[in-house]
């Protein structure tokens, strides 16, 4: 089966949690809304699955060991979130850790959530003292059209970030989804906490998105006999997310890998031309 991952930021956004008296616009807030969600195109994998989300949270906190926000996927209806057509649940407590570690949020759905065309993925979630969750999104005005959304406190009542009784944000939120298809018998790559790739199908651009910060961090590309195609050092103490420029390296099956610290990773992508 072969997977990629997509999202609506770019490598030069920088990552940012808006806040203020009402608490989170990308999570809990005064205004009691219920779930964020980012608007996905689905342009490669027109009748695939989304096997997991990647999220990458500003802020994470719990009031106990067992308490759950969900994880959804939705279709689209009159454009906009409609139905759920997929979920899991994941622990504000796992969230905490992931936060307090510098970790990005690994969620795999235990059926794997059929997807025909454009459809919505993120959070939602209740309010319990204790509990809260918020994601990281880019600068506003980053993303034109702007692709977050949030569910108000009816439950029912969807809204753009950019409209008028929303938050008056073009944005997108810090949202992975993991999407895949039958068309190969290539085995997808690994997704961890530490490091996400993507695309991980390349053409001619390649995103590496670090989740820790760190002063130093190496990623080589390499074929499959070894050979360095590609190398160059990443400082992400200032940028989490950067992008490597794959324009003179042949089409073909690489190797992306990444070290720092104590971590060392590799990952397989196909680059096409």
């Amino acid at each position: 089966m072969l997977c990629d991952s997509i999202t609506n930021f770019q490598p030069s956004d920088t990552l940012v949690v808006y806040t203020d008296s009402i608490g989170y616009v990308t999570g809990q807030n005064s205004y009691s809304d219920l779930g964020k969600a980012d608007r996905f195109t689905n342009l490669n994998h027109i009748n695939g699955t989304v096997s997991g989300v990647i999220l990458y949270f500003a802020v994470a906190t719990s009031a106990n060991a067992t308490d759950t926000f969900s994880v959804n996927v939705w279709n689209e209806t009159a454009g906009m979130p409609g139905e759920i057509i997929g979920n899991t649940n994941y622990n504000y407590q796992g969230a905490r850790d992931d936060v307090a570690g510098q970790a990005l949020s690994i969620i795999t759905f235990p059926t794997p959530v059929p997807v025909s065309g454009d459809f919505y993925a993120g959070i939602q979630f209740d309010y319990t003292a204790g509990d809260t969750v918020a994601l990281f999104s880019n600068i506003d005005g980053n993303t034109v059209p702007n692709t977050a959304w949030e569910l108000w406190s009816d439950g029912t009542s969807w809204y753009p970030f950019d409209d008028v009784d929303s938050w008056e944000l073009s944005i997108s939120m810090a949202i992975i989804p993991i999407v895949c298809d039958g068309s190969t018998a290539i085995q997808s790559v690994n997704y961890d906490k530490n490091v996400a790739i993507y695309p991980t199908i390349a053409n001619d651009r390649l995103n590496v998105l670090i989740s820790k910060s760190t002063p130093e961090a190496n990623v080589q590309i390499t074929d499959l006999s070894g050979r360095v195609v590609l190398s160059k050092k990443l400082n992400t103490m200032t940028d989490h997310t950067q992008q490597l420029d794959l324009s003179s390296i042949s089409a073909g099956t690489y190797m992306v890998n990444v070290s720092f610290e104590n971590y060392s990773s590799s990952k397989k992508i196909i680059i096409q031309k």
